[in-house]
């Protein structure tokens, strides 16, 4: 069994809400009767891209979590595209996540603003909005 230490969540991660307490017991849920369908994903330093939801309600399920380290070369775009994809959230509410990243207007994490707002399918006006707000 490999032992993964959670180092912290990765800061793309720590953008999205969290799912209400109702919905990670319904997912805590899920997990019991099921097992975790997708693990949990983390990056090089051992921060979660993706699955804090999932992490929380395996344990309220009592159920050990499954890991897997990103491989690619983009990890915050992948991280967006998993969040973004199956999350309901507004256009505005995109936007105001893409918005509240300081990685994409200094363009780090190999990428720009600009190519980050057009993969998460938020138009450009709408972002440089967001800047604003945020």
């Amino acid at each position: 069994m490999e032992i993964h230490r959670i180092a912290d969540v990765h800061p793309i991660a720590d953008l999205f809400p969290m799912l209400s307490d109702e919905d990670i017991a319904t997912l805590a849920r899920d997990i019991r009767a099921r097992g975790l369908l997708v693990p949990i994903l983390l990056d090089d330093l051992g921060r979660i891209l993706d699955g804090r939801n999932r992490l929380a309600a395996c344990t309220i399920a009592g159920i050990p979590p499954r890991y897997a380290h990103h491989s690619g070369a983009d990890p915050v775009g992948d991280a967006l595209a998993l969040n973004l994809n199956r999350r309901h959230l507004s256009k505005g509410q995109i936007a105001m996540i893409v918005a509240a990243n300081g990685a994409f207007r200094s363009g780090t994490f190999n990428g720009s603003q600009r190519r980050y707002a057009r993969l998460v399918g938020v138009a450009e006006s709408e972002d440089s909005a967001a800047q604003f707000a945020a």
